[in-house]
């Protein structure tokens, strides 16, 4: 799987403070490492209307009321994925 990042994300992660910044990137490996697994606590967010998004939008808590939210889309080759991470904060 590809991981990409949108620049919501990344102006989000970069205003976390240190801890929180830790506990997102554990979170995160964890997820690389095994995608199929998510926590249970893991869940849709998007519309379920196919006809609003294209793709289903994640949430994945991680620890202090934060979470980040992720999507998976068809990449450039139909047999490789893109994971989108979204956004990241206490939103």
């Amino acid at each position: 799987m590809i991981y990409r990042c949108t620049a919501r994300f990344m102006q989000s992660f970069d205003a976390l403070d240190p801890r929180a910044q830790a506990q997102a990137l554990k979170t995160m490996l964890e997820f690389r490492d095994t995608p199929r697994s998510p926590t249970r606590d893991t869940r849709v967010v998007s519309d379920s209307d196919p006809a609003k998004t294209a793709f289903d939008v994640w949430d994945v808590p991680f620890g202090n009321g934060y979470h980040l939210t992720f999507a998976v889309v068809e990449g450039d080759d139909p047999d490789h994925f893109v994971c989108v991470l979204r956004h990241i904060g206490r939103e």
